[in-house]
């Protein structure tokens, strides 16, 4: 296990340029005919390939469509255009009038577009609909930007390092003030407020959980009082520059820690050092799981470990690859990943242990 730490002080104010975004578009290009094009549905894909933050996962705010010939950001009139000179704005991405967008499309294209391939889990049906009455449209297999996705450049590093330096940096803050009586809520808005006031947001819900709602990896706080001699589990992770970090701790509030929970708690950091040993560029992804979950399975408690070790980060806070024993992917360098075994038992407590880890040259780089 590696002890650097990736420097992120010069990440404070990061942006993309267009240059990168222009590599991005074109590397899709190139997998592209004359007469296909790709319109890609999913938010984060989206900030991928222009750097646009949708505000409101629930609602359509923006699609992109990619040909050989043509990158077209299609968006509403109440959003400001993509900055990037390479890529085209239009307006027009409301289901209803979807189809003329694409007939504009279409009609500007050098070639003739015959197949219009796209994200059908991403497409809310009115769109789908929409968009078939113009052109026949294909599934988008998406797994040439999640390949691309999966190992970050240089910019990505920095930001998700600064992500978390912030999370990190907030929990270190709010932790002398959890005290007795303080509710599960009310530690989850100390630590949100502490990473808002950093420039960064919460990267998910984040999870509090005090004695036996440990046991339950996505237990949401409660107005639950903290008293003496109690598990504590944070899960959180901060969003900065559209980058996010994952991060969980797991201790014991009081002077007399339960003897099964200083068990499973030298098990837990046990397996996560067996997890990370294996986090190197060439080997197999399953190899991180398998050696967490055997040795967790070693001393009796396979059945407690109920999720996979981690999983990729980047714009989301779930991406490829997934640490779990049936991935086929290989670790390749600058991959971001996370490690996190865990044991559970139901009515007593949890205990869970979670950084997020660059893969270098030689070694996991930690960013915790």
């Amino acid at each position: 296990m590696s002890d650097t730490h990736i420097s992120t002080d010069d990440a404070a104010s990061l942006s993309f340029s267009s240059s990168i975004f222009l590599d991005r578009t074109r590397r899709v290009q190139q997998t592209l005919s004359a007469n296909t094009a790709v319109l890609i549905a999913r938010p984060s894909h989206i900030h991928y390939f222009t750097g646009f933050e949708t505000l409101v996962p629930a609602e359509r705010e923006a699609l992109l469509y990619i040909s050989a010939n043509q990158v077209v950001f299609i968006g509403s009139s109440f959003l400001p255009p993509v900055a990037h000179p390479e890529i085209v704005c239009r307006t027009g991405v409301q289901a209803k009038i979807l189809g003329k967008t694409l007939e504009a499309i279409l009609a500007s294209e050098k070639s003739p577009i015959t197949s219009l391939q796209c994200e059908l889990s991403a497409l809310f049906a009115e769109e789908y609909q929409s968009l078939q009455k113009v052109c026949p449209v294909q599934p988008f297999v998406d797994a040439v930007i999640w390949d691309m996705r999966m190992i970050k450049d240089n910019q990505e590093i920095h930001a998700i390092g600064d992500a978390a330096r912030v999370a990190l940096a907030s929990f270190q803050s709010i932790l002398p003030k959890i005290q007795v009586g303080m509710t599960e809520r009310d530690v989850l808005k100390l630590l949100d407020a502490e990473m808002r006031a950093h420039d960064g947001q919460p990267a998910f819900p984040t999870i509090v959980a005090f004695g036996p709602h440990a046991a339950l990896p996505h237990h949401q706080p409660l107005d639950t009082p903290l008293t003496e001699n109690t598990a504590i589990l944070i899960d959180w992770g901060c969003q900065k520059s559209g980058y996010c970090s994952d991060f969980t701790r797991s201790w014991w509030f009081g002077d007399a820690p339960d003897s099964e929970w200083q068990k499973i708690e030298g098990i837990v950091r046990a397996a996560y050092d067996a997890a990370v040993s294996q986090l190197l560029p060439g080997g197999a992804v399953s190899a991180a799981d398998t050696a967490a979950r055997e040795y967790i399975r070693g001393q009796g408690y396979g059945n407690q470990f109920i999720h996979t070790t981690g999983h990729g980060i980047g714009i989301d806070v779930h991406e490829a690859p997934s640490v779990y024993l049936t991935s086929t992917a290989t670790f390749r360098e600058n991959m971001v990943v996370t490690v996190e075994p865990g044991i559970y038992l139901e009515g007593k407590f949890g205990y869970r242990h979670e950084n997020t880890f660059v893969i270098g040259k030689s070694a996991a780089i930690s960013l915790g």
